[in-house]
């Protein structure tokens, strides 16, 4: 299905596996519970989807979902929004688009999604003290 959905919207979905090429690169460590997107439906770069590797598959699914909804984010986006707001955005982009397909979560993989959303909270000002640290 989730291969189906990609194709539907151009967009390139690599399903990362133990050992391949993205772990090779990045290190596997890179791709447990964790997925990654680039590019958007909305311009004329490639839109990808690197999907990690999760044991539990409704929480791929619904990281299938999130990355899913930064793809349908429009580019034209407020550039001094907040990371966090730009990840909630995202998911819930990704909540609607599951929702039009027929795919409904658990409120443990709903929970596992508002744990990953809350890393985000004073994002801006963790990266700002970290780099403020390593250059002084």
């Amino acid at each position: 299905m989730i291969r189906e959905i990609a194709e539907k919207y151009n967009v390139i979905l690599n399903e990362v596996e133990l050992g391949d090429k993205f772990c090779d690169a990045n290190g596997e460590e890179s791709y447990i519970n964790s997925s990654y997107s680039a590019g958007s439906i909305r311009t004329t770069c490639d839109a990808e989807i690197w999907l990690g590797i999760y044991e539990n598959e409704e929480l791929k699914l619904i990281s299938f979902f999130h990355e899913m909804g930064h793809m349908l984010i429009d580019m034209g986006y407020d550039n001094d929004l907040k990371v966090y707001d730009y990840e909630k955005d995202a998911w819930e982009k990704g909540y609607k688009l599951a929702g039009e397909c027929g795919v409904k979560f658990s409120r443990k993989a709903k929970r596992w999604a508002k744990k990953q959303l809350n890393s985000y909270k004073n994002y801006e000002e963790r990266e700002y003290t970290s780099f403020e640290t390593t250059i002084i």
